[in-house]
């Protein structure tokens, strides 16, 4: 447990809550399952893109059609390859916290808790991730933007502990911690 990561949860803790636990994701570029789908998806959908531009060029066609293959291959782009740098920056500014009460993801200002007591479904990943799932995958309601990306750049939902070094360990702690505090929910 880094006392650095622990001290900038301090001002986050509910009274009696305690720190059982700190961590942050692993950093840096990582793939994941679905990018066995995303990666080929993308390729193609800039081939395609691609094509289009040359066939609105080549034929002489007007700044239209170019201005529309060219926001079709920028969205392609992201899908591609921006969104493991928006992923990976995501994951550099979050950390992790589990207490006796909650399990906590903070991201510079914001924080996402989990009451312990109410997770209704934790899940270990052959990926070293623990996810916490409570969200509709697919909400694109305007107030929720930022988490509807997050089929494209799963961190930005801060619903899981994403790539640990040691996930046993942690869920093992988490199943400790949710028992706890149904024997006693005073705590």
């Amino acid at each position: 447990m880094s006392s650095e990561i622990k001290i900038e949860f301090q001002d986050y803790l509910l009274p009696h809550e305690q720190i059982k636990w700190t961590g942050r994701p692993g950093q840096g570029f990582r793939l994941r399952m679905m990018d066995w789908f995303f990666i080929p998806f993308s390729a193609l959908w800039l081939g395609g893109v691609l094509y289009w531009e040359y066939l609105a060029l080549s034929a002489g066609e007007g700044l239209g059609y170019v201005v529309f293959g060219a926001v079709f291959f920028s969205i392609g782009f992201v899908i591609m390859v921006g969104r493991f740098f928006i992923d990976a920056n995501a994951r550099k500014n979050q950390t992790y916290a589990v207490t006796n009460r909650r399990v906590i993801i903070r991201e510079k200002a914001s924080i996402n808790s989990f009451d312990l007591s109410q997770l209704p479904n934790l899940f270990l990943n052959s990926s070293g991730s623990i996810d916490f799932i409570f969200k509709k995958l697919f909400d694109i309601s305007p107030h929720n933007m930022r988490d509807s990306f997050g089929i494209w750049a799963p961190s930005l939902m801060m619903n899981s502990f994403e790539f640990l070094d040691e996930p046993q360990k942690i869920y093992q702690l988490i199943l400790v911690a949710i028992d706890e505090r149904q024997r006693n929910p005073s705590l």
